[in-house]
């Protein structure tokens, strides 16, 4: 996390870059395949079955760095998938009907529809 945090940092000016041009085509795209998207994002990010694949993406980049297995990584992987997800699932409900309500109304409307059911 402190790596990549450091390379956006760093990269910061192509980071602001990449983000206007996904800002741009996820505005440009129909209200009904924005909801879509932010579902999809929301549900492989944050959803049910999410907790498989962070544990999948944890090991993998644990193996790939060679850290040691030992009982403080699985716990420190455990606290890790309890946690982040939380985190994300509060920080894009907090976007979506905050800043995306003034935005793009109908995408918000389409959302709190398919909340309700």
């Amino acid at each position: 996390v402190g790596a990549l945090s450091a390379s956006i940092w760093w990269n910061r000016g192509k980071a602001a870059a990449l983000k206007g041009i996904l800002r741009d085509r996820f505005f440009a795209l129909e209200p009904a395949t924005q909801a879509f998207g932010l579902l999809l994002l929301a549900d492989v990010l944050v959803g049910y079955h999410s907790s498989d694949g962070w544990f999948a993406i944890l090991r993998l980049l644990q193996h790939h760095y060679a850290i040691p297995d030992s009982e403080v990584t699985e716990e420190l992987i455990s606290i890790f998938v309890a946690t982040v997800p939380v985190g994300l699932d509060v920080a894009f409900k907090f976007w979506v009907f905050t800043y995306l309500r003034s935005i793009s109304p109908s995408t918000q409307i389409i959302l709190e529809d398919i909340d309700r059911h």
